[in-house]
């Protein structure tokens, strides 16, 4: 199973992939349905590459379970973390909006809202890290605006593992 493409239609465990969303540098970003509570997720799949051995896959597993406990007005919350053979799937709570970096390029921000942005990821980012939590790879895509210009912060559950990768060094140029 691990060696065949995800497509729409298949079933991870207890996960029913809809539509891919996105690929990046960690792996795809699946619209999911939980199969028991119907609940519609962002399942991350991380690429196989870095899962491949045990002392990674139950690293990114401690660092995602570890995502799940927190709860702040800010963060998109992490449900869930398994393993399916080889693979890690990171359920999270889906956000919906326009992300940080395309409002900015859309549109001058005056002081005030730029101010409120950054108190409100960074203390996001105070509670995270008061957790043990660490996003480790912050950047305006990741942070979404939704109706009347409230904040979400999506991408926790692999920061102290996706850190150390080149590529999200690369990706924050």
């Amino acid at each position: 199973m691990t060696e065949q493409p995800l497509t729409s239609g298949t079933n991870l465990r207890s996960f029913l992939l809809l539509e891919k969303l996105d690929v990046d540098y960690l792996g795809e970003i699946w619209k999911a349905q939980h199969s028991r509570s119907r609940e519609i997720v962002s399942a991350r799949i991380l690429h196989s590459e870095l899962t491949a051995d045990p002392e990674s896959r139950a690293a990114f597993l401690a660092e995602a379970m570890a995502a799940c406990k927190l709860d702040h007005p800010v963060i998109a919350r992490v449900q869930e973390a398994i393993e399916i053979d080889n693979l890690v799937l990171i359920a999270s709570e889906p956000i919906s909006g326009q992300p940080l970096n395309e409002v900015i390029g859309a549109n001058p921000l005056s002081g005030q809202v730029m101010a409120r942005f950054a108190t409100g990821i960074a203390e996001a980012l105070v509670y995270a890290h008061e957790h043990e939590v660490i996003h480790g790879c912050l950047r305006p895509g990741f942070v979404v605006t939704g109706e009347e210009g409230a904040l979400r912060v999506g991408g926790f559950g692999t920061g102290r593992r996706s850190a150390l990768l080149p590529q999200a060094r690369q990706s924050l140029g």
